[in-house]
């Protein structure tokens, strides 16, 4: 069967998607009802296939998002404990586990890859290491024959929501597309599919931190890399990163080379050298109404087609 790979970026645990895909192998549940005098405990096996007992082989989920347990400092859901990102990890919840009572189907049914990278307050840096060393490499090695994406732009470093977990920005997605994408080209013909989530940070209109994610996503999508995905490449550019503090080139976007040029200074017994950029007052109105013309340009395009 086809293989299907989603992606959760939302600064909230993807709990209701994983729940689904934790459902293509028989799982135990219980449901507890409670009296005056007493409770009752019903047990049953959930499961929910999509296809066929083969649904495990073909399915892996992967969730970004901010976490901390339950407890008084809990961030919502509480769930989205790291797992899957090594051989040793453990989840804070079943995961993929089949129902030890499902004796018809525990020699059959394989259960399915999920990712969970769950971050306190933390940095780009981090979100991206573990996307860079960890998360891109399994899909990639998964060989999906389709992309979903459920982008959610609630974990800018602005949306006041997000409890400073997480913390990226416009750059760090329109990064993160350009890897899906090229994984996309590498095995699924470029498919890919993407679901707006949360993003809540909306004051400022057109130049609000989520116009600003959104338009950085769908102009990644439209405007699509034509190469594959290389580790070795994408490992290169992401030390790069690391070094310079700043964004790796985006083919295509006409900075190739300005980190290169780019003017640097020591900074007076740190042993380090920043790099220093003239930035450039941003022009709203033409960006408005360059958003305007693609929008414009896209619909023409849909027509024709």
């Amino acid at each position: 069967g086809a293989r299907v790979v989603i992606v959760d970026f939302d600064v909230h645990h993807g709990n209701g998607t994983e729940a689904i895909v934790q459902n293509l192998v028989p799982q135990d549940v219980v449901h507890e009802t409670k009296f005056d005098y007493g409770q009752m405990l019903v047990k049953q096996v959930c499961y929910k296939p999509w296809l066929d007992h083969l649904d495990g082989d073909n399915v892996m989920f992967v969730s970004t998002h901010g976490y901390a347990p339950r407890g008084p400092a809990q961030f919502y859901p509480g769930s989205g404990m790291t797992c899957g990102i090594t051989e040793n990890a453990v989840a804070d919840e079943r995961v993929g586990q089949p129902a030890a009572s499902s004796r018809l189907y525990e020699d059959q049914v394989r259960p399915p890859k999920i990712i969970n990278l769950g971050l306190g307050r933390s940095s780009a840096a981090e979100w991206r290491e573990g996307m860079q060393t960890q998360i891109l490499p399994q899909i990639a090695a998964f060989r999906p024959d389709i992309v979903f994406i459920s982008a959610g732009f609630d974990a800018h470093t602005c949306d006041v929501l997000n409890h400073g977990f997480v913390s990226i920005d416009e750059k760090d997605y329109d990064w993160v597309t350009q890897q899906l994408l090229k994984i996309a080209n590498t095995s699924a013909q470029g498919r890919v599919v993407s679901v707006l989530e949360g993003g809540y940070r909306i004051q400022g209109g057109l130049a609000s931190p989520f116009a600003n994610s959104v338009a950085a996503h769908v102009r990644r999508l439209v405007y699509a890399p034509d190469d594959k995905w290389d580790p070795e490449v994408e490992a290169a550019a992401y030390s790069r990163w690391l070094r310079m503090g700043v964004q790796p080139p985006l083919p295509g976007s006409g900075v190739e080379g300005a980190v290169a040029a780019a003017p640097a200074e020591e900074e007076e017994g740190s042993g380090m050298r920043r790099t220093k950029r003239q930035r450039t007052a941003v022009d709203y109105v033409a960006l408005a109404k360059q958003m305007d013309e693609e929008k414009a340009a896209l619909k023409a395009r849909a027509r024709a087609e």
